[in-house]
């Protein structure tokens, strides 16, 4: 069943995943269940939600057949969504079964860092299959620039007195401005790079599901920094507005998986 010519099952991905990061922000910012319950509610959206959104990229990429490019490029960013699923079950470990604050940097950080070379590599991949057709050299050139100089921004403002205070370890300090640092040298001029290519793709069906895609890395990378800001404050807690930013951005992501398939899967694949 379609609508407008996207599948009830696009639609359901994106606007669902949306409305229960909203539903489930609500809940932990109203004190819903209590002191007893915060730690699950605040915890579970990054294991449902993103896990659900990880199946969807999952299952998407495998709709198209091996030799088919897109195939590689939605099952990395899969593995991505998958790998940030993972470090938000480490995390619901220490806080909701150990009831345990979660170590920083611990295991979940392994994770959590691990998943922005493969959402990464989904974007490369993506940019490159247009490469012949719109000489993408410059605006990924480009794009890396502006990626660089954002880190180097967030390095030397809001993370220049967290990296000089000695009173922390330095392993600790540089764990918590990697966060920022691979996404916006990493992710950022990618996603822009994306967002370029669907521009110059115009309103045709094979850019919407990239729209998607560059509205949900640039969510994950807003909510990284963020992250790795409040860190250095140390008044991050689990729950927080800018949570919603990982699992609406892996929502997106997941949606324009799904579209992907109900515009540009070959008849019979």
């Amino acid at each position: 069943v379609k609508v407008d010519g996207t599948s009830v099952r696009t639609w359901s991905t994106g606007v669902g995943g949306v409305l229960l990061s909203m539903v489930a922000l609500l809940m932990i910012r109203g004190g819903v269940g209590g002191e007893e319950a915060a730690a699950l509610i605040s915890n579970a959206p990054s294991l449902l939600i993103v896990g659900a959104a990880a199946a969807v990229i999952i299952w998407a990429s495998l709709q198209f057949p091996a030799s088919e490019p897109l195939r590689k490029q939605w099952l990395f960013l899969g593995i991505g969504t998958a790998l940030w699923s993972v470090g938000g079950g480490v995390w619901n470990v220490y806080e909701v079964v150990l009831k345990q604050e979660v170590p920083f940097p611990g295991i979940a950080d392994v994770v959590f860092l691990a998943a922005i070379p493969m959402l990464t590599a989904g974007c490369l991949l993506a940019v490159g299959s247009f490469n012949r057709v719109l000489r993408m050299m410059l605006p990924v050139a480009i794009s890396l620039l502006a990626g660089v100089a954002a880190a180097a921004f967030v390095v030397l403002v809001p993370l220049r007195a967290s990296l000089a205070d000695a009173s922390y370890p330095l392993f600790e300090r540089l764990v918590g401005a990697a966060y920022p640092v691979a996404d916006l040298v990493l992710v950022l001029p990618f996603a822009l790079a994306l967002a370029f290519t669907a521009a110059r793709l115009g309103g045709g069906k094979i850019a919407r599901p990239w729209w998607l895609v560059v509205a949900g890395l640039l969510a994950i990378v807003y909510a990284d920094t963020m992250f790795a800001v409040l860190i250095a404050e140390g008044t991050y807690t689990a729950g927080m507005y800018i949570d919603a930013g990982w699992w609406v951005g892996f929502s997106l992501i997941a949606a324009g998986a799904s579209l992907a398939v109900d515009v540009q899967r070959p008849r019979g694949a």
